[in-house]
């Protein structure tokens, strides 16, 4: 494990340049935002095969992963089995399968590097959809539990990158859609408002993980609604346990 981390940490170094090239900026100016405390993290996702009993079709559309951007810089999701399911929004709104190549990594770009980029570099929307065909092979063989391996690669804690990188006028303007925009710039002052990135991403995980936070951090309970990330980030940043509601208690 701890050397496929260290080989997708070599791989992500290598597309950092690749990226960077790309927004027509120095292939070194992505390297700053990696310096200082990493925060790599790498998850097993295991999907069981959904019943084909036509009773439990409300539970099955409940089933896998619900729409989502990745909170990462990039994610290099590696696919453990042939399963499909694996879907992502096209422009045109429309959800399209994401083929699985044999022996390939599957890259995402996340909204970290959609926020650093005011919206040029766009984190798509995916989901995986599970359902019972998606478990059977072409020669009808089972084909048990569903893995993936998605590796989250992100910005270190340490960094602080108020506003977005500086890019051509030619590289802005590949960005015709306002509220893409405007969402870049909203993740942006998330993720950095409390001073840098470690407190937005503790943040982030305490608003999508909330029986997580119920349990260890309680006094952050009153603080997870999107109208209160100020409150959040400077409850976070001064280490304070007291929030106002009955979640304290």
């Amino acid at each position: 494990m701890e050397q496929y981390m260290a080989d997708v940490r070599r791989l992500a170094d290598e597309f950092k340049v690749f990226v960077a090239e790309a927004l027509d900026i120095k292939p070194t100016a992505l390297a700053q935002l990696f310096d200082g405390t990493p925060f790599d993290r790498l998850m097993l996702a295991k999907y069981s095969r959904p019943s084909s009993n036509e009773d439990d079709r409300e539970n099955q559309a409940i089933q896998g992963k619900g729409m989502h951007k990745d909170s990462s810089f990039l994610t290099f999701l590696l696919p453990g089995t042939s399963h499909g399911g694996l879907e992502a929004l096209s422009p045109a709104k429309e959800w399209i399968p994401v083929p699985l190549v044999p022996g390939a990594i599957i890259i995402n770009v996340g909204m970290q590097l959609e926020a650093l980029t005011d919206g040029v570099c766009y984190a798509a929307l995916h989901k995986v959809s599970i359902k019972p065909e998606h478990f059977i092979d072409g020669d009808g063989n089972e084909l048990g539990p569903r893995f993936a391996y998605p590796l989250f690669h992100t910005i270190s804690l340490d960094a602080n990158q108020t506003e977005p990188l500086e890019m051509s006028p030619r590289i802005c303007a590949m960005v015709r859609d306002d509220m893409a925009k405007r969402n870049a710039r909203v993740n942006l002052r998330r993720l950095f408002q409390a001073g840098c990135a470690g407190y937005g991403v503790f943040g982030t995980r305490l608003r999508v993980y909330p029986k997580v936070t119920q349990r260890w951090w309680p006094q952050y309970l009153d603080l997870l609604t999107s109208d209160k990330v100020p409150q959040l980030n400077a409850a976070l940043c001064s280490g304070s346990q007291v929030t106002t509601g009955s979640s304290t208690q």
